[in-house]
């Protein structure tokens, strides 16, 4: 069938088992508009439907008979659209219909937001390092950022030693965004809009996965931007106090030796970059895991002894009363939506007589890498997530859309109203899991390989 053919077209029947090894998708030749529903005018007619003529008070017309098509970047207009009386579809085919529509907007505009995101780091790394794009798109201007980082570190060269160590940014989903999509999603599934799809009056994340600004108790983890003192497992830097191993630079000694730098061994004093093992009697620049409940000025992750606010899932809750289906579909419609911490990025770089060339590489990567990481690895699971849901829910819409032709004028209508949508979604899982795919690239261009402790956080 038609559908079924595009489908195998834009996703090359390669399955989303890992980023790195997909295949690239050319995506800007396959996004079509939908058919236009007259000879002459736009797809969407100027027209109401029925269920606008009812709501208006007044009686349904002939030409109110005209369908009109729900805006598809819109997720209230989709579940609101008169699908039964616009295009004779049933309530099942309607919540089909609706999901793979909504994931469609979802993907696509996660991929407008990684694209961006990715062509503007991409860019300031090459810039900033004196080399241009090949051509447009980030995947030209992430090769160019790639060639800069390894140009930049051959120059600096054999005996410079080399460091990358930052906290890896926590991505996560607003409560209000959850709860708005989980409630349009079961606004569908039953007469009157009632469903046990409707989520309860307070969201409940997986509680590891919960986070925000803890108006009690936090049991878990704490981040306060300007730090704070960590009576536990320290991570990010230590301003003082710090015995033990440091990714990053030690200023004090290294092996009781003077050192400001990277320190192969153990460091006393003050540690830049991040905690790779050891004790902090300062303050702990980053996350800090509790020994002991306490109050937290910063985001708690965890468990909270008192109020949420500005409470943050990192997954869409899968528990009772929330409709799988609903859940699946919103991992793609939120995407979009993912707040994202920063990450705490530090360069260090010594042993090389090319002190402005290495200024350059730690001020372009300090600066820019923060953005990949974001993607890299803060989104990767996320937009994973996303593709697969997008994937099996425009799966699901093969059928009806392949019958479409079928049935008649309502249809041709309905065909004309999401063919084009549907098709855009296809072609954004491509460009999502190429974005995930060169900014990892990148932020392997950046991993230290010659020189001895870790690099990050994760």
């Amino acid at each position: 069938m038609f559908w079924t053919r595009q489908r195998k077209r834009l996703l090359g029947l390669a399955p989303i088992a890992g980023f790195a090894s997909l295949v690239v998708l050319g995506c800007s030749a396959l996004i079509k508009p939908p058919a236009p529903s007259t000879g002459s005018g736009p797809a969407t007619p100027a027209r109401k439907s029925n269920r606008s003529a009812a709501a208006a008070g007044r009686p349904v017309t002939k030409a109110d008979s005209q369908p009109v098509c729900p805006d598809p970047s819109d997720p209230a207009a989709l579940a609101d659209a008169d699908w039964s009386g616009d295009f004779s579809l049933t309530d099942e085919e309607a919540r089909t219909l609706t999901r793979a529509l909504t994931a469609a907007a979802g993907v696509q505009a996660l991929s407008t937001k990684l694209d961006t995101d990715l062509r503007t780091a991409c860019t300031g790394i090459a810039r900033e390092l004196g080399l241009k794009a090949d051509g447009d798109g980030i995947e030209p201007a992430c090769a160019a950022a790639v060639r800069a980082i390894n140009e930049s570190r051959v120059r600096l060269g054999g005996a410079a030693r080399y460091s990358v160590a930052y906290v890896a940014p926590r991505c996560a989903l607003p409560e209000r965004a959850i709860t708005g999509c989980l409630k349009r999603c079961g606004a569908g599934e039953g007469a009157g809009g009632e469903s046990s799809s409707a989520p309860r009056a307070r969201l409940e994340c997986p509680t590891p996965a919960s986070s925000g600004v803890c108006d009690g108790i936090c049991s878990g983890n704490c981040d306060v931007a300007e730090g704070m003192v960590c009576d536990g497992h320290c991570y990010g830097g230590c301003d003082w106090g710090f015995h033990g191993w440091c990714d990053g630079t030690c200023v004090g000694s290294c092996n009781g030796r003077r050192a400001h730098g990277i320190c192969n061994g153990r460091c006393v004093g003050q540690c830049n970059g991040v905690v790779k093992q050891g004790s902090c009697r300062g303050r702990c620049l980053g996350p800090c895991d509790l020994r002991h409940p306490v109050s937290c000025a910063g985001t708690c992750s965890g468990r909270c002894a008192g109020t949420w606010k500005n409470l943050q899932c990192e997954s869409v809750p899968r528990t009772a009363g929330v409709d799988a289906a609903c859940a699946a579909s919103c991992d793609a419609d939120l995407s979009p939506a993912a707040s994202c911490s920063n990450a705490r990025v530090t360069v260090t770089i010594d042993h090389t007589h090319h002190v402005a060339r290495a200024k350059r590489l730690a001020i372009a990567l300090e600066r820019y890498l923060p953005a990949i990481l974001r993607v890299s690895v803060g989104m990767k699971a996320r937009a994973a997530a996303a593709t697969r849901s997008a994937q099996a829910a425009l799966s699901a819409s093969d059928d009806l859309m392949s019958s479409a032709d079928s049935r008649g004028e309502a249809g041709a209508a309905l065909s004309s109203c999401a063919s084009g949508p549907l098709r855009t979604g296809l072609a954004a899982i491509g460009s999502v899991n190429v974005s995930i795919r060169v900014a990892i690239e990148v932020k392997t261009a950046t991993d230290a390989s010659d020189n001895a402790g870790g690099h990050h956080r994760g």
